[in-house]
């Protein structure tokens, strides 16, 4: 990230910490306080600022946690930002605004499509999707009537996209383990020990996988969805059924060796 953009989330950053800091700091103080004697006043604002935490008597500071922040997060905070400040800005110098009361109505016409009742289609979000309530009606119906606002009759909403977002979430997934390598003549080595004894399949992602991520979990991946991902992958995974083992699969500069574990079934009817 570079220095301009870091700056600008700065501010960003140190709310949070604050808020995140003024909690940890205060309870690891407490704790670390003997208990005939009370724990420390804080002398000051920019004492809590400078160090939020001490643990095992090493202290994190407020610009060590700032900088994780930013490094885990900034990029996309500020994007998020940017698409924000324009939308407002486009809604002010146009007139348009957004009610509480159209929110829940466009709520209340999702969940609809679903088949299911409100509720349960936010509740659907926060444990699938890991979007809670209030981020769903802030960062995504809000936007969404607004825009709609914006554009008028400019831009009308296909019944083939309706189909396609609820392929894309809520659609049938399939669970697989992935092994990536760089060569097919490697990828064909490992494969053909595979088919030999496919419960092998977790060893051999740990020992050969370059994904390192993936590798340590033994190839698992999160369940894939249609319009999730490259198109040829997703043409050999729709294809499989519980057990299958994929050819070889050229990603990049990576060679896929995939194993199908599960089908799973739509989590929502649309209708």
């Amino acid at each position: 990230m570079n220095q301009k953009v870091k700056s600008n989330l700065q501010n960003l950053g140190l709310g949070i910490c604050l808020t995140l800091g003024l909690s940890i700091s205060g309870n690891l103080y407490a704790q670390d306080a003997p208990k005939s004697v009370p724990a420390p006043a804080v002398s000051s604002a920019r004492t809590v600022l400078q160090v939020l935490a001490n643990v095992n008597n090493e202290e994190i500071g407020r610009q060590k946690v700032i900088d994780a922040c930013l490094e885990d997060y900034g990029q996309q905070v500020l994007a998020s930002l940017v698409t924000r400040f324009v939308l407002n800005n486009a809604c002010a110098e146009a007139g348009v605004s957004v009610t509480d009361e159209e929110i829940l109505a466009e709520i209340d016409a999702t969940a609809r499509k679903f088949s299911i009742a409100k509720d349960q289609f936010l509740k659907l979000l926060q444990e699938e999707r890991g979007v809670s309530p209030k981020v769903y009606a802030d960062e995504v119906v809000r936007p969404t009537i607004a825009l709609r606002k914006l554009a008028g009759e400019a831009v009308k909403v296909t019944e083939t996209d309706i189909q396609l977002e609820y392929e894309r979430n809520y659609g049938e997934a399939v669970k697989v383990r992935m092994i990536s390598v760089k060569t097919k003549e490697e990828a064909e080595k490992i494969r053909a020990e595979l088919e030999k004894d496919v419960t092998q399949f977790a060893a051999l992602a740990q020992k050969h996988s370059t994904d390192s991520y993936t590798a340590a979990l033994g190839g698992v991946v999160p369940p894939l969805r249609r319009h999730t991902n490259n198109e040829e992958i997703e043409k050999v995974v729709f294809s499989m059924k519980a057990g299958d083992l994929s050819q070889p699969v050229p990603l990049a500069e990576q060679f896929l060796i995939l194993l199908c574990e599960e089908r799973i079934p739509a989590s929502a009817k649309l209708e």
